[in-house]
Order: C-alpha cells, then sequence, then structure tokens
C-alpha cells in the first residue's frame, strides 16, 4: 500500500500482486549431478506433468540453469525417462500422432554467434537423450530453420542443430559458420536398436571448439562423427529461438522437420566437452552396456578352432555368457564361455548350430545379434579355388592362394608344370594355402596348381601364371602428357622430352606420376637446372630475375647417383652366393678405403 507525503491513505496507491517463489532442490541423481558439474548455461529436464492428455499447450518448460524457459506445444509429458529406475525424473514425447508443430517453443537468449573477425571462435556445446524410431530429417535440438547446407539461395539459417539425416536416418551435429555454409559431424548410427528395429534411448553430445577446428558428436559416449570448421569464420547470428522436439523445413513452414519420440534432459554449455566428459556422462546415466562389434555367421572346415568375436563397453565391470540360440532369443548357455569371444574346435555335429551373446552389467544385460555356424567335413573341397590365369607385373609378388573346407588337419603341395614347388630364398609357402613369390621374373610364368590332402588327396585348379613388364619403359615426357597422370592446383607444363615443375607461378606444388606400374630395381634421378631470363622469377643467383625450370629424368641404373653406394648387388632379388659376396666386398672395403675418399669412388659391381 502506498501513502503520500502527510502519512495519508493515497486514492492513488495500488497493492502489487503478491507472487510466491518455489525453491527446488538440487538433484541428487547421478546424470543431472554430472551435467551440473560441468556447468551448462541451460538445463531442461522435461520433467514437467502432471499431462493434461490435450497436448499440453502453454505449459512451461522450466530451464533449470539458466531461466531460459520456454512452452510445450502439442506434446505428451511425464513419460518415463532415459532410466526410471536410477532417475526417476520424466520425459517429453514429441510427434506421435501429430506430425508436425510438436515441440517445446520460444526458448530465448541462446546465442553462440560470432563474427568472422572475433578474436576467438565459438566453443559450445548441446547435450541431449534421445529415443525414436526411423524418421527422415527430424530436428532433436535447434537454432533456425533447415536448408542447404552451402551458402546460398535457400540457405538454412540453423546456427546449430542436433537432428537425424537420410534413410535410414542417422544422428548428426551441424554447426553454420557466419557465412551460413553448414559444417558436419555425421554419424553412421541410426536411433533404433539395429537387431530388433525398436526405438531405444540413445546419448548425444555434439560439439563445436572452433578455436580448434572441429566439430563433433559422440554418440552413447563414443566419437561417432567429426567434422573440419575454420578458426576464422565466425558462428552464423541467429535471432530465432531454440526449439527442442522440431525445427522448420524453411522460414515460412510449419515446424514439419518433426521429432517422433521422447527426450530427456536437454542441456547446453558455453564450453566445449572433452570425450571424457562426454563418455563420463554417459556412464552417469546407468545404462546396460553395448555391443560395438557384433559376432558373424562362418563357415569353417571340421576339427579346427571356430572364434566368434564380439566386443561392448558400458559403465561398471562387464560380464559375458554365451548361449545356443533358437535364432531369435538366447536358450542355453554355452559352458565355459564367459569372454567376449566364442572359440571352440568345430565337429561336423555342430554344423547349424546358432549362438548369441549377453553382455550384463549393474545396469542391466544386452542380447547379441545371432550368428550361425556351419562346419564341412569330408574330403577336401576349395571354398575359394586358383582361377583359370593370372597376370602379374615384372618383379612385382606373385601371389597364389586357396581356403579349403573338410576334415582338418589338411597338408599342401605346390607344383609348377607338374614339378614339387620347394621354398627357397625367393619362394615361400610350397606348402601351406599361400603361394608367395618375391620379385616375380618372366621365368616364373607357368601352370600352377596346389593339392590339398585331408582324408583324401584334391588338386586345385590349373592357374596359367604370366609374368610380364607391366607397362613397359617409362613413358618419355610428351605435348599430350600420355602415359603421365598431372596433378596440382595448376597442372605441370610437358613438352617432348620435357617436364616444366615450375612456370614463373613463386611457390608452387606439381607433380606428375607415371600412369602405368613399372618394375625398377634401381633408378637415376636427375634435375637439369635451365635460368629463364625475365619478370615473375624467383632466380636472383644466375642470369637476373629468371624463373626456375627443371627437367627429371628417370633411369633404371645409377642409383649411386643419389646415394652413396659401396657395392652392387645385382638381381632380383639377389642370389644368396651373392649377397655373400657383396658383405665380403664391403668388409675389404671398410678396411682398405681411405675415409675422406670412401665417397669419392665408383661403386664395386659383384660378378663385375
Amino acid at each position: 500500500m502506498l501513502v503520500n507525503s502527510d502519512g495519508l491513505f493515497d486514492l492513488n496507491s495500488h497493492t502489487d500482486t503478491i507472487a510466491a517463489l518455489t525453491v527446488i532442490a538440487a538433484p541428487t541423481q547421478i546424470y543431472p549431478v554430472a551435467v551440473l558439474a560441468d556447468n551448462p548455461s541451460g538445463y531442461w529436464r522435461l520433467n514437467e506433468g502432471p499431462d493434461n492428455a490435450s497436448g499440453n499447450n502453454g505449459t512451461l518448460t522450466h530451464d533449470y540453469r539458466g531461466g531460459h524457459n520456454g512452452y510445450y506445444t502439442n506434446a505428451v509429458i511425464a513419460l518415463p525417462g532415459y532410466n526410471p529406475i536410477a532417475d526417476p525424473d520424466t520425459a517429453a514425447q514429441f510427434g506421435g500422432s501429430f506430425t508436425m508443430d510438436s515441440y517445446v517453443a520460444d526458448i530465448k537468449d541462446v546465442d553462440f554467434a560470432r563474427a568472422p573477425s572475433a578474436v576467438s571462435g565459438g566453443v559450445f556445446s548441446v547435450e541431449a537423450w534421445v529415443n525414436g524410431a526411423n524418421q527422415v530429417a527430424a530436428g532433436i535440438v535447434s537454432k533456425g530453420y533447415n536448408g542447404v547446407l552451402n551458402a546460398g539461395t535457400g540457405t538454412g539459417t540453423e546456427q546449430f542443430v542436433l537432428d537425424v539425416t537420410g534413410n535410414p536416418s542417422t544422428f548428426r551435429f551441424l554447426v553454420r559458420d557466419a557465412a551460413g555454409n553448414g559444417q558436419v559431424a555425421q554419424s553412421s548410427i541410426v536411433p533404433y536398436n539395429p537387431i530388433t528395429f525398436q526405438p531405444m534411448w540413445h546419448h548425444l553430445v555434439g560439439v563445436c571448439n572452433q578455436p580448434a577446428g572441429r566439430v563433433f558428436l559422440y554418440v552413447d559416449g563414443l566419437l561417432a562423427g567429426s567434422g573440419a570448421i575454420a578458426t576464422n569464420v565466425g558462428i552464423l547470428a541467429q535471432p530465432l529461438p531454440m526449439t527442442i522436439g522440431a525445427r522448420k523445413s524453411g522460414g515460412a513452414t510449419a515446424y514439419d522437420n518433426q521429432w517422433s519420440g521422447l527426450i530427456d534432459d536437454v542441456a547446453i554449455y558455453n564450453s566445449a566437452l572433452s570425450s571424457s566428459q562426454a563418455l563420463a556422462h554417459y556412464y552417469a546415466g546407468q545404462q546396460p552396456p553395448i555391443i560395438t562389434l557384433q559376432p558373424t555367421n562362418q563357415t569353417t572346415p571340421e576339427n579346427v578352432t571356430v572364434t566368434f568375436y564380439s566386443a561392448a563397453y558400458g559403465a561398471g565391470t562387464l560380464s559375458f555368457q554365451w548361449y545356443l540360440s533358437d535364432g531369435i532369443n538366447p536358450t542355453t548357455s554355452v559352458a565355459g564361455q564367459t569372454s567376449p569371444n566364442l572359440s571352440f574346435t568345430t565337429a561336423v555335429a555342430q554344423s547349424g548350430n546358432r549362438y548369441q551373446l549377453i553382455v550384463t552389467n549393474n545396469y542391466g544385460s544386452t542380447t547379441g545379434a545371432v550368428a550361425q555356424l556351419t562346419v564341412i567335413g569330408g574330403p577336401p573341397q576349395f571354398s575359394t579355388d586358383l582361377p583359370a590365369s593370372s597376370s602379374f607385373g615384372l618383379g612385382h609378388i606373385v601371389q597364389l592362394r586357396v581356403a579349403v573346407l573338410g576334415t582338418a588337419p589338411f597338408t599342401y603341395q605346390w607344383k609348377k608344370d607338374g614339378n614339387i614347388i620347394s621354398d627357397n630364398y625367393r619362394i615361400s609357402g610350397s606348402q601351406t594355402a599361400v603361394l608367395t613369390i618375391i620379385c616375380g621374373a618372366v621365368a616364373d610364368n607357368g601352370n600352377y596348381q596346389v593339392f590339398v590332402t585331408g582324408t583324401a588327396t584334391t588338386p586345385s585348379t590349373v592357374d596359367a601364371v604370366t609374368v610380364s613388364a607391366s607397362g613397359g619403359s617409362s613413358a618419355a615426357f610428351n605435348a599430350a602428357g600420355t602415359g603421365w597422370t598431372m596433378q596440382g592446383s595448376t597442372p605441370p607444363i610437358m613438352g617432348n622430352n620435357r617436364l616444366e615443375l615450375t612456370s614463373n607461378l613463386g611457390n608452387t606444388a606439381r607433380s606428375a606420376f607415371l600412369t602405368a606400374q613399372q618394375g625398377v630395381a634401381s633408378f637415376n634421378a636427375a634435375f637439369v637446372y635451365q635460368d629463364v631470363t625475365g619478370a615473375g622469377g624467383a632466380d636472383t643467383l644466375v642470369g637476373g630475375a629468371g624463373a626456375d625450370h627443371f627437367l627429371f629424368k628417370a633411369r633404371t641404373d645409377g642409383v649411386d647417383k643419389i646415394i652413396p653406394v659401396d657395392v652392387y648387388v645385382p638381381g632380383c632379388p639377389p642370389r644368396p652366393e651373392a649377397l655373400l659376396e657383396g658383405v665380403v666386398l664391403l668388409q675389404q672395403r671398410i678396411q682398405n678405403e681411405d675415409l675422406a675418399e670412401r665417397w669419392r669412388g665408383e661403386p664395386i659391381v659383384v660378378g663385375g
């Protein structure tokens, strides 16, 4: 009540409305405690209630940290959240029966804009728990409307967005620089369970660390995507409010990039959360384990060791148990198989068995994909046979391989033109499934075959091997550039017997590569300098300001012109006795040669 200066009641005075202040105790659950410990600038727990069964339009959405409140539109609230057991706090559902305009609206004063000339780039993070099925172009947390990635007509105006794109949909974090260009961290992770195709909870953290030149997307605590953002291009200014649950597909549309599913505990930070913080937040959510490597079907011989591989991670201690499966669900546990990988010796009786892994921690369990075993017994049979013919380049590695099913053990014997092959200094694997010949020569041409013995002997297909000079001698420099691949922002200039790697362009990175593979035992590289007078050159040592021009030539001899060589040992590869002779000659040269004269003489050639 107001009174005048005489202490009398003022008829024009007013009594203010009484407002009640309610102080909410800080949460004690592990996840919100972890979020608050990293000092978010906004934290929407989406825990309002009760639900009014009519969209909750206008119901306040509280920012428990920064006071940037919004309000619900066409949403269902007070639903179980990311972990109803560990955190009874509830979540909100968007979409569902609403194909658009189901979201949290009008979250103001959230802004990470930076001018291109700003001293420091933008640094911020966006975090949320989400649960949804496959959907297209759905905005989860957005500031602005959708559009093309690059600046120009139709450019979107999102300052940032956590969303899903593609079909099947995968999580993405997008940040636009001050010019409107989208910088993306794209994941390959779908919002639903890839085995059951049912919606599941995922923890998302999008990070913009412009001073470091990167944007990141973490899904369930692990890096799922990253991209580059220049340090000096700023962050798009965007006056539109932030929204949760949907965004516009254009400036004049409804909020039709609609997320369909649950969202819980949205937070933003004026800092770049680290990988360890993202993982710690996910672990604080106390979720069941995630299997990152699923086992796959295998076909194997009998009487060999087979291994089904898997990998998983999660909060706390993980335990593993493999089970037989009916093709959908685990049935009987496999005794003694309590590690991430399932290994045992195969028998034909096991053929057709299906296996599944269950991984457990203190917060639940996760069942892996079904993997089936097929065991083939009996005489050797080829699952991978030799081709009818093979071609290899001169000097290249010649490698032939087979894969065999049947009852192990197996023995192998390779033959060429019907003659037994033995291992030597150039050949290995003559009694294995893989035959390797290093430095292929014309003398290696012939018909190759491997004989595999188990309960019987089975010959492979005959492989007609041809070793030839692939590409022949090096292509000459020519005006058309035939036989060469030019590289560089400005391609080099090639003429007859001439290659220009610099051409009055100052600092230049240019190159030319032979298109055909070459078999080169040794080589000589020579650069021939040509001084060209005239403006634009950098040469001030000879002939004034001329440009630096170089000619390049390759030969298959004279490696001593590039690096010092004491002894040449010819051959590809050299024979053992030639190597021994080379070592003896090297020892003699070390003992007898004057150190000052060491690199002035010509190299000694073995056998020369």
